[in-house]
């Protein structure tokens, strides 16, 4: 189960109206929803003129996204979603995306399938990048940079994709010079983690920030003396409470949880832009330690 997946069931669990889940989600939530506004709850209707408004939004927004976005407390985006006969909020965007693909297959085709397809991803990605972009402070960067180069040890750590991020900073990193050692396995990270000191530094990467083990091993390197450092897309979270410095990514997800790339590619590039920090901190040093380790590579 993911973490997107975990934490709708706690909201669902918590929102306890007494109002039983459908069997089957019913389709055509924006019909639904047009056709009962006037019948809604304040706080629903907030969530419903987000959706009528962007419906396209909705779908690659995340519970908490959604209702930031209306103002109003998550347990009601779960009761809105049951009112409108779905199972949750999950089911909801899913039917979402449904109705918005087949109100695409009623209009007019000014373009191949496989070229939309294209396009459609490239956007959400290009989005997710901006956003990023304009979340993060380049002074903070700088801070964040400046401690990595002059870190006895950078501990990165993630669990499932974003132990990948983890592990391909550490191959990044390491090419430079820099002394990084990253973990996927739960137990490692917390013992690498609760090993550290100043003036290392500890990088945790969890998209939700929700993630149990990822919490708590940078609690427990904040603990031990170690500099943290936060890249998730909730500054509220847990993790965001654990560290240091919060460096945000703006990540938008799909229909289905679990299958976008846009929250990698806010991963990736943050940790680009640490890298490029730290190249631009001691040029001709990057360099020596970046020749030598391509002259060890291709000695292989």
């Amino acid at each position: 189960m993911s973490d997107t997946d975990r934490h709708e069931k706690m909201v669902e669990q918590s929102a306890g109206d007494g109002r039983p889940a459908p069997a089957k989600a019913l389709p055509h939530p924006l019909q639904t929803v047009r056709s009962i506004y006037a019948e809604l709850p304040a706080s629903e209707r907030r969530i419903a003129d987000v959706l009528l408004h962007d419906p396209e939004s909705v779908v690659f927004a995340s519970i908490t996204d959604l209702s930031q976005q209306a103002g109003v407390a998550e347990s009601s985006v779960i009761r809105f979603a049951r009112r409108i006969g779905q199972r949750g909020y999950q089911s909801l965007k899913l039917a979402l995306a449904q109705e918005l693909a087949g109100s695409r297959k009623e209009e007019p085709p000014d373009e191949g399938e496989d070229s939309r397809t294209l396009r459609t991803v490239m956007s959400r990605h290009r989005r997710a990048l901006e956003e990023t972009m304009a979340l993060l402070e380049p002074a903070l960067c700088e801070a964040v940079a400046a401690r990595m180069a002059g870190a006895r040890r950078i501990h990165v750590f993630g669990a499932g994709p974003t132990g990948v991020a983890a592990l391909d900073a550490q191959f990044r990193f390491s090419r430079i010079g820099l002394p990084v050692v990253a973990t996927t396995d739960a137990y490692l990270t917390m013992i690498d983690a609760s090993l550290l000191e100043a003036p290392d530094v500890a990088i945790a990467i969890s998209v939700s920030g929700q993630t149990r083990e990822i919490v708590a091993s940078l609690q427990a390197a904040r603990a031990a003396g170690a500099y943290c450092v936060a890249v998730t897309s909730h500054s509220r979270s847990p993790l965001a409470r654990s560290a240091h410095a919060i460096l945000p990514i703006a990540a938008t997800e799909g229909p289905i949880p679990g299958t976008a790339f846009t929250a990698k590619v806010g991963i990736m590039y943050v940790l680009d832009v640490l890298l490029s920090a730290v190249i631009a901190r001691d040029t001709a040093r990057a360099l020596d330690f970046a020749q030598r380790t391509t002259v060890a590579v291709k000695a292989k």
